[in-house]
């Protein structure tokens, strides 16, 4: 009985408006448990699932973009170009620019959708160039000295 009323048509449609709700008053948090417990009962859309991994970033739940990314892919379901998509957003929010030239690269090789590959061409762009960045100009360390130790 338990099974039927949470997967009726009226229960689901009311979670949705929930979360359309959740997220258009900016409470990521809010959204991101009630998508968790959405797709428990039925497969989301694309737009919903996208909001969700807004929601994440929003939040700089890296990790969770990326392993919702990865589980949904393995799966099969929703929109590959979206799961990678934010996936490399994700990778890119966390720094790691070097994974994302690999992701973009082997991508690139593949057959992909003209806008598609549009986009993967501009985020592997953006890696290279913050890559490039972060290679001419490091972060400056402060150099360890005997005197400042002592003074720790």
């Amino acid at each position: 009985m338990d099974n039927k009323i949470s997967t009726h048509k009226r229960f689901i449609s009311k979670f949705e408006r929930d979360l359309k709700s959740y997220f258009d008053q900016g409470e990521d948090n809010q959204y991101v448990q009630t998508y968790r417990k959405y797709i428990e009962l039925t497969e989301p859309s694309d737009y919903l699932e996208e909001l969700y991994y807004e929601a994440l970033l929003n939040l700089d739940a890296y990790h969770s973009v990326i392993d919702h990314a990865l589980m949904r892919m393995n799966r099969g379901l929703g929109n590959y170009e979206t799961h990678m998509d934010f996936m490399l957003e994700a990778l890119t929010g966390m720094g790691r620019f070097q994974e994302v030239i690999q992701y973009c690269e082997q991508l690139l090789k593949e057959d992909l959708p003209h806008e598609f590959r549009l986009l993967v061409q501009q985020r592997l762009g953006h890696a290279r160039h913050e890559l490039n960045v972060f290679y001419r100009e490091p972060v400056k360390r402060d150099k360890v000295t005997k005197k400042r130790i002592s003074r720790l």
